[in-house]
C-alpha cells in the first residue's frame, strides 16, 4: 500500500476525483502513512455533503489515517473521502445497496451515504463518500436537546440499517460522523468548535464504516436471528454487551447493535436522567442481558420519540454537564436513583432484573480457570 495512492492519481482524475496533495510519512509506531494537505478552496454543497468551516485554514493538513482511506475533491470542488473496499465482501455488498437507497439523501437518515462506487479491473472498488467530520467527545453536548437529537439520529440510522438487514457490529464514537468539519482545527480538537457551531446551526449525525458489518437475507428475523458467537468477538467497540460472556454458542447481531448503542447512551448520557427520567427505562430496555426482552432499534426509536413528544420546552433547553460513567455498564441502578420518588416502581417492568440462579451459576463458572471454555462447549452441545 506504500505507493498505492500515487499510482491512482491519473486513474481517479480521469473519473472526476483529484486526490489531495500528500506526503509519505514513516513512523516506528504506525509504519508508513500519508499526510494529506488541504486544498486552498472547497465548494459548499447541500446535504448529504457537510458544512466546511475555514477561517484561516491554520491546520493545513490532515493527520494520518488508515492506508485504505484517501481524501479528494470532485470536479465541483466538493470534498470527498475515498475508501478502498475488496470485492465479494459484506462491506462491498452493503455499499452497493446503500448507493441506491434514496432514504439516505434525507437529512437525519442516520447513515453516511456513498455517492459513487468506482469499479476497477481488480478485486477491489473505490467507494466515494462525502467528507464529514468526527463527532468529538460526547461530553461536549451542552443541552438536553443536543443529546436527544444525537440519540434520534443514531437510532434512525440503526433502524435503517436493520431494515436492510445490515448489522453494524462495531458501534462507538469513532464510527459516528457529523455533517460539519473544520480546516482550522485537528480532528481531536473539534469538540469546542463543534459545540459553538451547534448553538446556531442544526447538525446531523450518521453511522458509517462497515468493515465489520454483515448483510443478511431480507427474510431474516430481527428478533430471532442467531449467528455463531465467535462473530461477536470481532468488534472494537468499548460498548460491547456481554451477549457471549457466559459461553453462549450463538448471538443476535441486531440485538447486539441495539445494546452497543444503548451502552453508549447509558455511559455518556446517564446524567440527563435527572432532567428526562424516561431515559432510564430506555437505557435498560436497550441493554438488558435478557436478549429476547431487549428493544429492537425500531422499538427504541419509538420510545425515544414518545419521550420527545412529552418533553417540556424548558427541559429541552436545560443545560447539562456530562461525564462518562463506565460503571453504568455493570451497575445500572445508579441512574435510577436520579428519578423522582415512585418512578422506579412505576417503571419496574422495564428495569434490568437481578440475575436468576441459573445466570448467577454461569457467571460463577465462567470466572474459574478454563471455566468459560467448558461452559461454551457444554452449551454448544446442549444448544442452550
Amino acid at each position: 500500500m506504500n505507493l498505492f495512492w500515487p499510482q491512482c492519481d491519473d486513474w481517479l482524475s480521469a473519473r472526476g476525483y483529484k486526490l489531495y496533495p500528500r506526503k509519505r510519512l514513516e513512523s516506528s509506531s504506525i509504519g508508513v502513512s500519508w499526510r494529506w494537505y488541504i486544498p486552498a478552496r472547497s465548494t459548499s454543497a447541500p446535504y448529504p455533503f457537510a458544512t466546511c468551516s475555514r477561517k484561516d485554514g491554520s491546520k493545513a493538513y490532515i493527520n494520518p489515517l488508515p492506508l485504505r482511506i484517501a481524501f479528494a475533491q470532485d470536479l465541483r470542488g466538493r470534498d470527498v473521502v475515498i475508501k478502498l473496499v475488496n470485492l465479494d465482501t459484506d462491506e462491498h455488498h452493503i455499499y452497493e445497496e446503500l448507493l441506491h437507497c434514496d432514504e439516505l439523501l434525507n437529512p437525519g437518515a442516520g447513515v453516511l451515504p456513498p455517492v459513487a462506487i468506482l469499479r476497477t479491473p481488480f478485486r477491489y472498488s473505490f467507494v466515494v463518500m462525502p467528507r464529514w467530520g468526527p463527532v468529538g467527545y460526547l461530553s461536549h453536548f451542552e443541552t438536553v436537546a443536543d443529546v436527544m437529537h444525537f440519540m434520534r439520529c443514531t437510532l434512525q440510522g440503526l433502524v435503517l440499517l436493520h431494515s436492510h438487514r445490515i448489522a453494524h457490529r462495531d458501534i462507538f464514537n469513532n464510527n459516528i460522523l457529523v455533517d460539519y468539519y473544520s480546516h482550522d482545527v485537528f480532528a481531536d480538537e473539534i469538540g469546542p468548535v463543534l459545540a459553538e457551531y451547534r448553538r446556531t446551526h442544526k447538525v446531523y449525525y450518521s453511522l458509517f464504516d462497515f468493515n465489520l458489518s454483515i448483510k443478511l437475507p431480507p427474510s431474516t428475523s430481527l428478533r430471532d436471528c442467531l449467528r455463531p458467537a465467535r462473530e461477536a468477538m470481532t468488534t472494537c467497540s468499548p460498548y460491547e454487551p456481554p451477549d457471549v460472556a457466559l459461553g453462549e454458542y450463538a448471538y443476535n447481531p441486531f440485538a447486539f447493535d441495539v445494546a452497543c448503542l444503548g451502552n453508549m447512551f447509558m455511559v455518556n448520557f446517564n446524567a440527563v436522567v435527572s432532567v428526562v427520567p424516561l431515559l432510564a427505562p430506555l437505557f435498560d430496555k436497550m441493554t438488558t442481558p435478557l436478549v429476547r426482552q431487549r428493544f429492537t432499534a425500531q422499538e427504541a426509536l419509538e420510545f425515544l420519540e414518545s419521550i420527545g413528544a412529552r418533553l417540556p420546552p424548558d427541559s429541552c433547553t436545560a443545560s447539562i454537564t456530562l461525564e462518562p460513567d463506565w460503571e453504568c455498564q455493570n451497575n445500572a441502578t445508579g441512574y435510577w436513583t436520579k428519578t423522582p420518588p415512585g418512578f422506579s416502581e412505576l417503571w419496574s417492568p422495564y428495569k434490568i432484573p437481578s440475575p436468576g440462579w441459573y445466570r448467577r451459576l454461569l457467571m460463577r463458572l465462567c470466572t474459574l480457570p478454563i471455566g468459560w471454555q467448558i461452559v461454551r462447549i457444554v452449551r454448544a452441545l446442549l444448544r442452550v
